[in-house]
């Protein structure tokens, strides 16, 4: 449900085709302004909680970086955050959005460290919330991650469901050859990169998932023995 709410949300914003899990914003705004969507109240019910507005499209400062969206990763987080459970604000209204993937279209006199037209993920984390827009202004140490192309890929491995994977199974776990790991939710997003990072270190794989597409999933991707709970 919340997808399909978001979904709808982007859609406005600039009514081009979107897909699940990595929808935006593909043609640039010929006006003077750009559309984004900000939390206005703390709501569970989303709807109630956002609101779309314009902003003047405007030069980027000497230390930024004007990025137009083509992608958005749509996360639970973005749910917590509306309804007051992460990162409340006291002063709404403020940006959404955790993650996007777009194109540099303009850079300030001195950003030495990247070119207008490469495709960049952003991770708008840190209280810089702000991935649901069109356009996103951002500075070198944003930590922009530069990519070959714009595929929305790079934009489940390089944000919040490939970052979460790959930290907690390299950095927590420290997972090696021949470990043998339990993936609960392996068809997720956050799942589905952890099945396939453990995977790649050489481990024994066990998934956990909820149907039989998820489980046939699990077993084309090369999980050892997947559990079908339900």
């Amino acid at each position: 449900m919340f997808c399909k709410r978001i979904l709808t949300f982007c859609s406005l914003i600039h009514k081009t085709k979107v897909c699940v899990n990595s929808p935006f914003i593909r043609t640039m705004s010929t006006k003077s302004s750009y559309k984004q969507i900000q939390v206005f109240n703390y709501s569970t019910d989303f709807d109630k909680a956002v609101q779309i507005v314009s902003l003047p499209l405007v030069d980027p400062k000497r230390d930024e970086i004007l990025i137009k969206n083509l992608f958005v990763g749509i996360n639970a987080t973005d749910l917590n955050i509306t309804a007051g459970r992460y990162f409340k604000h006291d002063d709404p209204p403020y940006p959404l959005g955790i993650e996007s993937l777009g194109e540099i279209v303009k850079i300030g006199t001195d950003v030495k460290n990247y070119n207008v037209g490469q495709h960049v993920v952003v991770k708008c984390g840190g209280g810089l919330l702000r991935g649901y827009s069109e356009f996103l202004y951002a500075t070198s140490a944003d930590g922009l991650t530069v990519i070959p192309r714009p595929d929305p890929k790079y934009l489940a491995l390089f944000g919040t469901s490939g970052l979460t994977a790959s930290i907690g199974l390299s950095e927590g776990a420290r997972l090696a050859k021949g470990d043998k790991v339990l993936i609960t939710a392996a068809a997720g997003g956050v799942g589905h990169i952890a099945a396939q990072w453990a995977l790649l270190k050489g481990c024994h794989v066990i998934a956990t998932t909820s149907n039989e597409k998820k489980e046939q999933f699990l077993k084309q991707i090369g999980c050892h023995r997947v559990i079908n709970y339900k």
